[in-house]
């Protein structure tokens, strides 16, 4: 894997084609009819040609994040089952991570007749609301009831108050699989080659949020873009790569392979667009790059 990739995510053909290919190198060429209807349905609902969903109207979390976030998934998938490590995932487990992600942020859609702002207003529930689009949607193709509560239990998880806090008793595959899905969701954020050009929507996509549920400046844990843009670091540094390595159980490793020399790609552009973040706020010498402070919970 690459970085930039050589899958263009604003070609959703060539997402498709790489989630397929990425199936049948670990086996699971039977899954392509599940995939082709997984991402046929996930573009029709962000583009506003499901039954009763509106188009995503957010730049930050928009259709593009979602592919992406489904190409890395992928390439984890692809990565740990070439390693053979134990347990091993089968191809149910595989397809319930592809549609988990796919439908992870499926929460900021709105409704028809819901024109009040953006789906940014739900950023604080959006997590329960993807979990709703997943009950109606999965049943519809094939997936079990057992295994869509699995699946929202998956989804719980990429909302960091939750992270990987899964009941003991659900099977070590739903952990692994929950641990990909916020690995994913985390990366592809971050690496892609727009993100510090990004970050002034997710600044505004919060704030709407903040505004809809009538929070005052003082509570905000920032007050302006700059604000956000500057704990970027801090937030990478002190609480998304811990939880990597640490919550998540290292599985960005998989993402590693032979021809990268040992470097990971995804890291590696990470800290690149950090190093951007730095270079641009090197001008103000006054404020500091690595702020105490922390990004909240929900920022991304």
């Amino acid at each position: 894997m690459h970085w930039p990739p050589t899958i263009d995510p604003k070609k959703p053909a060539e997402v498709v084609h790489m989630a397929m290919n990425s199936f049948a190198l670990m086996g699971f060429w039977q899954s392509a009819p599940l995939i082709d209807r997984l991402y046929h349905d996930t573009l029709h609902m962000f583009g506003g040609l499901h039954p009763g969903y509106l188009p995503i109207d957010m730049p930050y979390h928009d259709l593009q994040h979602t592919l992406e976030a489904s190409m890395c998934l992928c390439k984890i998938l692809e990565g740990r089952n070439a390693a053979t490590v134990h347990p091993p995932l089968q191809r149910r487990d595989c397809e319930l991570a592809l549609a988990a992600i796919l439908l992870h942020d499926s929460g900021y859609l709105k409704k028809i007749g819901d024109e009040e702002g953006t789906g940014a207003k739900y950023t604080f529930v959006h997590v329960s609301r993807s979990c709703a689009v997943a009950r109606n949607f999965l049943s519809t193709v094939g997936f079990t009831s057992p295994e869509i509560e699995q699946a929202c239990d998956i989804i719980n998880c990429t909302t960091p108050a939750n992270r990987i806090t899964l009941p003991p008793l659900l099977r070590p595959q739903i952990r692994i699989i929950a641990a990909i899905v916020v690995t994913s969701d985390y990366l592809s954020q971050m690496a892609a080659p727009n993100y510090v050009g990004k970050l002034p929507h997710l600044y505004r996509e919060l704030t709407e949020a903040y505004d809809y549920l009538n929070i005052g400046e003082s509570d905000r844990p920032f007050k302006r873009e700059q604000d956000l843009i500057r704990q970027t670091s801090t937030f990478w540094y002190n609480v998304v790569k811990p939880m990597l390595y640490q919550e998540l159980g290292g599985v960005c490793q998989y993402l590693i392979s032979s021809d990268h020399d040992g470097i990971n790609p995804y890291l590696s552009a990470i800290e690149r667009n950090l190093v951007r973040i730095r270079e641009s706020r090197s001008e103000s010498a006054s404020e500091s790059i690595f702020p105490d402070e922390k990004l909240p919970p929900s920022a991304h």
